[in-house]
């Protein structure tokens, strides 16, 4: 629908406004990006692999405990070239997105994800595709605690699944996990800035799907690399025993 262009600016977003009630104790009086995976906090992981990947312009969406994450960046030294958007309110994985600035692109990361990809491919992907929305899918363990994508033999989204999942799933080869990462075009904010009226949005079901609904250009990026959600904390425990980060290499 759009039509991409060269890249001027890509702008690098953290989504860590949640209030991580999954987490139990572990995360009653820290936001769940700081939680630690082999004794460094994993907002520091997606930090660093965004600015590996060349994107210096990074914004953090926040709210529980939002000063917790700007006194770290402040003794960390990146508090001013990474900013923190506090939302007025709990807005979804994706209300708080309204109050970014104007970029060609935005590289979206759930703060919950534990990640080491190639982002530097992903974004090749998107420009090839000229795709309005791209999303980084894999396989999983727990498909029906996850919203799901099915993609053509071309890549592009031909249905989404959102959970809750209330009956069986499909059995397809061409289902995938969404995995929590994301690059939009400007113009999609713009769509998603016009529709939101300040109201609450999870990302995946609330918008994305109706993106595809309404002929908008949506692939799927398809990876074996690692990203693994902190979403309970079994998952978390598994995160730091297995965790192989490009930063530890």
């Amino acid at each position: 629908m759009f039509n991409n262009g060269n890249i001027e600016s890509i702008v690098g977003v953290v989504v860590a406004g949640g209030k991580a009630t999954r987490m139990g104790d572990l995360a009653f009086n820290i936001p769940k990006a700081l939680l630690t995976i082999k004794d460094k906090p994993l907002l520091d992981y997606q930090l660093d692999l965004m600015e590996r990947h060349g994107i210096r312009e990074i914004y953090i969406i926040a709210h529980v405990m939002a000063d917790k994450i700007e006194d770290h960046l402040k003794k960390s030294t990146r508090l001013g070239s990474v900013k923190i958007i506090t939302e007025p309110k709990l807005l979804g994985s994706g209300g708080g997105l309204r109050y970014l600035p104007e970029a060609d692109k935005y590289l979206i990361l759930f703060g919950d994800i534990a990640v080491d990809m190639n982002l530097s491919k992903f974004i090749e992907f998107h420009k090839k595709k000229r795709a309005d929305v791209s999303v980084v899918i894999q396989r999983n363990s727990h498909p029906f605690e996850s919203d799901l994508m099915q993609i053509s033999d071309s890549n592009e989204c031909v249905r989404m699944y959102c959970k809750p999942h209330k009956e069986l799933l499909p059995q397809n080869s061409n289902l995938f996990m969404v995995a929590g990462v994301f690059l939009f075009e400007k113009q999609i904010l713009t769509v998603l800035k016009n529709t939101s009226k300040n109201r609450p949005i999870d990302l995946v079901k609330d918008f994305i799907a109706k993106m595809i609904c309404n002929e908008y250009k949506v692939y799927g990026y398809s990876t074996s690399e690692y990203l693994n959600d902190m979403g309970t904390p079994e998952r978390y425990k598994a995160i730091n025993h297995e965790w192989r980060g490009c930063f530890e290499k």
